[in-house]
């Protein structure tokens, strides 16, 4: 393996020293290998996982790139807001302008983000069976994840340590691939307080943890569009005044719109779990590294 190819140095050499302890291993009867489970399935797999594990970086690359879309896009915009003649005439004091849209692009992202690191983590499961004798997981993380509830083992122990993340992108996967397509919105807010005007683009939401059913029907869509402000966000506003001549005068605002409890970022999720999945790879190497191709036996 050439360094260049993997960007993380800590997985590197994590790999490359369990691939030149792989090429120094003897096949012998006390060895994980044989006719069927032999080394070249074995360093595969691992690899498979590998590539499964930098397709995610691919992901969040694009989602990122979205954003920055959407950015430049708000940036760019030229919209006419009320001068201050006319807000005079009309006693507006603070005048907002909003506009959202649903934005596709970034479900089709967390989709296959999600479909990778599973799928990242069903590989690394098949590498695991190899230790285990008896066990075959076909290709899946959900039977170790079944059997490290009622047995012990080294293997069967640090899948047992990180049971609830990887329940989590389980279940968040399975029903983001399978059962419904979540509706996110992109957009922006201008607001304008007594001539000073500001554009504040918004964040992407999505659910922290497995997301609910949310219905998408005509009905629904509609009540959305009518709502004032983005779901699933908290507004907050920080204002300089000064007072001028006895009235109170606004030099400059901040508008922040930042995720409700049980939200988050769409791009500060896909990094979160990114990394939690570099961190579990490492690890369950180091756990390989440990059993120096031996049987892992189950008690």
């Amino acid at each position: 393996m050439k360094g260049g190819y993997f960007q993380n140095m800590e997985l590197y050499f994590a790999l490359e020293n369990h691939f030149k302890n792989l090429d120094k291993c003897e096949i012998e009867y006390n060895k994980i290998f044989n006719i069927r489970k032999n080394k070249e399935y074995y360093e595969s797999y691992i690899m498979f996982a590998y590539r499964k594990f930098k397709s995610l970086d691919y992901h969040c690359s694009n989602t990122d790139c979205l954003i920055s879309k959407e950015t430049n896009n708000l940036s760019k915009k030229t919209i006419n807001i009320l001068k201050n003649k006319e807000l005079k005439k009309y006693r507006i004091k603070k005048f907002i302008m909003r506009m959202k849209k649903d934005n596709y692009n970034f479900i089709y992202e967390l989709s296959a983000f999600l479909e990778a690191l599973k799928s990242c983590l069903d590989l690394l499961a098949e590498v695991a069976s190899f230790y285990l004798k008896g066990v075959n997981v076909n290709y899946s993380i959900s039977p170790l994840l079944k059997l490290s509830n009622k047995k012990k083992s080294k293997i069967l122990d640090f899948i047992s340590s990180n049971a609830n993340w990887i329940g989590i992108i389980r279940n968040y996967r399975h029903h983001i691939v399978h059962r419904l397509v979540l509706p996110l919105k992109s957009g922006y807010e201008i607001h304008q307080i007594n001539g000073k005007s500001k554009k504040i683009l918004y964040p992407v939401l999505i659910p922290e943890t497995t997301p609910k059913f949310i219905p998408d029907t005509r009905k629904n869509r509609m009540m959305d569009n009518e709502e004032d402000e983005l779901n699933n966000a908290i507004y907050s506003t920080e204002t300089c005044r000064v007072l001028k001549d006895g009235v109170e005068e606004t030099l400059d605002f901040k508008i922040n719109i930042e995720a409700d409890s049980g939200y988050i970022r769409i791009e500060d999720f896909m990094r979160n779990h990114k990394n939690r999945c570099e961190a579990y790879f490492i690890e369950f190497i180091r756990v390989l590294d440990k059993l120096n191709f031996e049987f892992d036996f189950i008690k």
